[in-house]
């Protein structure tokens, strides 16, 4: 019996090691290939997601991103609006304003948009996503403030239902 729970220690011990040697080298890949590290979000940004908690597949479903900058005298920039989302991966996915650029390279949709936020501004984005899959679905869309490493996250659920059909016109036999 001790030799049996030597082992599932040994395993347990293991594993406890080669995860933190993994989280290291994934920190020190960031590091060397100047990603930067994840900064503290500006004080004053606050940021809002409102969208629709149903739809039918097919159907454009918009949501509205509120991005506020309540400091008296600094001015922040929206780096770029992530959609963490399969929903986003399913069909076109339009903005207005139209972004810099758009890049879905990474395993989310990147909209790029350099866009300042002077004091006291508020700066409205709306996304369209075209989703085709029926199913509960959690969209995550972050706001990146000042570069890509100062991210505010936002959670939204959606639920998406088959596209109803239209009824079938009468036929008569006259």
């Amino acid at each position: 019996m001790r030799t049996f729970l030597g082992i599932i220690a040994g395993v347990f011990i293991t594993l406890f090691l080669l995860t933190g040697l993994l989280g290291a080298g994934a920190y020190w890949f960031i590091g060397s290939m100047g990603l930067g590290e994840f900064e503290e979000v500006p004080d004053y940004i606050e940021y809002t997601l409102t969208g629709p908690d149903e739809a039918e597949v097919g159907e454009a479903v918009t949501f509205t991103i509120e991005v506020t900058n309540t400091s008296p005298d600094t001015e922040h920039t929206i780096y770029s609006v992530d959609i963490y989302s399969e929903l986003a991966d399913q069909g076109d996915v339009t903005s207005a304003p139209e972004p810099v650029s758009t890049d879905p390279s990474f395993g989310y949709t990147e909209l790029r948009y350099d866009t300042p936020l002077p004091p006291g501004a508020t700066e409205t984005i709306e996304v369209t996503l075209n989703p085709t899959a029926v199913g509960e679905h959690n969209v995550n869309i972050d706001v990146c403030i000042d570069g890509p490493f100062s991210i505010i996250e936002r959670f939204h659920d959606l639920r998406l239902r088959e596209a109803a059909v239209p009824a079938a016109a009468e036929s008569s036999d006259e």
